[in-house]
């Protein structure tokens, strides 16, 4: 390693579309993509193998864990905080939680308008946010904070005659509903392979100070309750009838 390089693996299991990406500093080292499925626990160390051998690498040589913690599907994201936990369990090395809605808004950094990321929740409902980027601050404030909405009461949050970049997943289903409301906004259906910018955020974060090496205080962002917490809160009523 060269001095001051700092190795990044950014690692997103937050949707179906998982990716793990390498970088160095801020460059891309190499990066793996699949479609995750029920062995997805069984597969991610295996993969983790290999893409390390692809640049001659070892567990080792990582000096900052950037995992995508949601919001998304649950298990997805058990599965990759789990594998990171793991990773790091007995060392210092430090890690930093990423958000699926913020590394979405990465791209968009040019656009002087509010970027509206949108992962699909199921059900006709989404998990959204809204930020703003700053070329001052070189950083994104946020505007609304991740929640979880039904699909139609959007227009009852933004403002349809302001102009919004809409990113994520969340558009590819919503997307002609989108363009009626909001008429002056672009709506982008981006790549759901997030990798490389849960590293570039990692990077960014890890430069500011922001490093975490108690992975007890990195949390899933999950915002809506899983079916287990539901399924039990119901059965729970049902019992006291």
């Amino acid at each position: 390693m060269k001095e001051n390089e700092i190795i990044i693996l950014g690692l997103d299991t937050t949707s179906k579309e998982c990716s793990l990406c390498i970088v160095s500093n801020n460059k891309v080292l190499t990066e793996y993509r699949f479609i995750s499925d029920n062995n997805l626990s069984s597969r991610i160390i295996e993969i983790l193998d290999f893409v390390l051998k692809g640049v001659n690498l070892t567990i080792e040589d990582i000096d900052v864990y950037g995992v995508g913690i949601g919001p998304g599907i649950f298990t997805g994201i058990r599965v990759g905080m789990t594998t990171v936990k793991g990773l790091v369990f007995g060392r210092r090395t430090q890690v930093i939680p990423v958000s699926a809605l913020d590394a979405m808004a990465t791209n968009y950094k040019k656009n002087n308008s509010p970027i509206v990321s949108i992962v699909d929740a199921k059900r006709g409902q989404v998990y959204i946010s809204v930020c703003e980027y700053s070329k001052k601050n070189d950083d994104f404030s946020i505007i609304y904070e991740p929640s979880l909405i039904s699909i139609l009461n959007i227009e009852n949050i933004l403002d349809k005659n302001q102009k919004y970049i809409f990113v994520g997943s969340g558009v590819t289903n919503n997307i002609e509903l989108l363009k009626d409301i909001f008429t002056k906004s672009d709506c982008f259906v981006d790549s759901k392979f997030l990798a490389y910018q849960v590293a570039q955020i990692a990077y960014k974060e890890f430069k500011a100070g922001n490093g975490e090496t108690n992975i007890e205080r990195v949390n899933p962002l999950y915002i809506r309750r899983t079916d287990a917490e539901e399924n039990y809160e119901r059965d729970n009523k049902k019992g006291k009838k």
